[in-house]
């Protein structure tokens, strides 16, 4: 049966699946991109470093890399709505209670309780029944889920920012809180599935051509080259990207922008990811994967060399925020087709929840390194100095993978 009318017959099955994974995606957007706009209220009120506050998030994205790969096994075992129901009143729960904090000790561990809640909501959950119920439009399919981090990075530094003006940055939180339990959880009840709970919605999958690692057991897929060089290159590229999209309005402020300004630039990042997410999705289903995600990893160069050659100019950091937001919006779905393609369904919580993981990590790592940058040599300079080689670095470690030809059945 041709290509096209299958990927059709998929949309009007599970559409509403898609726009309940959207959502749920974006729920993990809550805590990466709110502290953006906490940043400047927080060292008012409390009096704390930059890095005791952002100290918080590699608190939490530690504690979310340490249960990942458990996660991925669960998902493989028992599917991903019964994580995805309660994880969501846990996570938003998690997410109010940042408003207690009174000392960094406290925010360090209400943090490490928002790491722990996320396990229920990690992108992993919402890939993986979308994964598992598409084909013929897989990678389109996984790219308007993932979007959803995208309409979060969006939708919550404004929202977070217009909530501190009106109530302050604790009760902020809770209403962040909120309002995404309010949103998501009635259509997670209602809608959200994957092939293991409705197994006759899965469209037959077409196979690896020659790729035996496919078939091999998990630990040597997760030992394998392709694998090591995917994982590398997807961790660099978040350590990069994450280092600008919580940095960007202080960095930009710190060059003589206004906040304002800064703010809205900020969140052109959330909406050219959008855009990104859904070119590149609908590229994955046509082109070689590694292409895409290569262009992905690199796009972050561009826009260091803008903002360090053009400081504090307008047109500028607009075109190194969009390039930002380009990579943002490829880069998640880009990994997951490329772990769905290469190795297959069977092992695919495991295996993106595992590389899920090591993102975290870099999620982390690179607010914190930039805030360490930040308050040791009183500029982002270097972090944007630094961006550069990384990224060129994880482009060339994708395009090192070794192409696998796909056989439609």
């Amino acid at each position: 049966m041709d290509d096209r009318i299958l990927a059709r017959a998929e949309w009007r099955r599970s559409w509403a699946v898609v726009l309940t994974a959207a959502i749920g995606v974006s729920l993990t957007s809550l805590y990466v991109y709110s502290i953006g706009a906490m940043l400047a209220p927080m060292q008012h009120d409390l009096g704390w470093t930059r890095t005791q506050i952002t100290g918080g998030l590699s608190m939490a994205t530690l504690i979310a890399a340490l249960i990942g790969p458990f996660v991925g096994v669960a998902i493989d075992r028992i599917g991903s709505r019964r994580l995805a129901i309660p994880g969501i009143v846990a996570f938003c729960s998690s997410v109010a209670l940042l408003s207690l904090a009174t000392t960094p000790l406290m925010w360090w561990l209400l943090w490490a309780l928002v790491g722990l809640c996320s396990a229920g909501v990690k992108p992993t959950v919402w890939a993986a029944a979308v994964s598992s119920i598409f084909d013929r439009s897989r990678g389109f399919a996984v790219a308007v889920i993932l979007s959803g981090t995208g309409l979060g990075a969006t939708l919550v530094p404004v929202v977070a920012s217009g909530l501190i003006s009106a109530v302050g940055w604790r009760l902020a939180y809770v209403c962040l809180g909120g309002l995404w339990t309010a949103a998501s959880l009635p259509l997670a009840i209602r809608f959200f599935y994957g092939a293991r709970e409705r197994p006759l919605t899965a469209t037959p999958e077409r196979t690896i051509g020659s790729s035996p690692v496919a078939h091999a057991p998990l630990r040597t897929i997760m030992l394998s080259p392709r694998y090591i060089l995917l994982g590398l290159a997807a961790m660099i590229c978040t350590l990069v990207t994450t280092a600008y999209t919580v940095s960007i309005i202080s960095l930009l402020s710190d060059t003589g922008m206004n906040t304002g300004t800064a703010a809205t630039i900020a969140a052109e990042i959330g909406l050219v990811s959008i855009a990104g997410r859904l070119a590149g999705g609908y590229l994955l289903d046509r082109i070689d994967a590694r292409l895409v995600m290569a262009a992905a990893a690199a796009l972050p160069a561009g826009s260091g060399l803008l903002l360090l050659a053009m400081p504090g100019q307008i047109p500028a950091a607009i075109v190194a925020a969009g390039l930002i937001g380009l990579s943002v919006g490829s880069e998640l779905n880009a990994t997951s087709y490329l772990i769905s393609r290469y190795f297959g369904q069977a092992n695919f919580g495991a295996l993106f929840g595992t590389l899920v993981s090591v993102m975290a990590l870099a999620t982390g790592a690179g607010p914190l390194g930039a805030s360490l940058i930040y308050d040791h040599t009183g500029t982002y300079r270097l972090m944007l100095g630094l961006s550069i080689p990384l990224s060129l670095l994880a482009a060339g470690m994708v395009s090192a993978i070794r192409h696998v030809r796909r056989t439609a059945d």
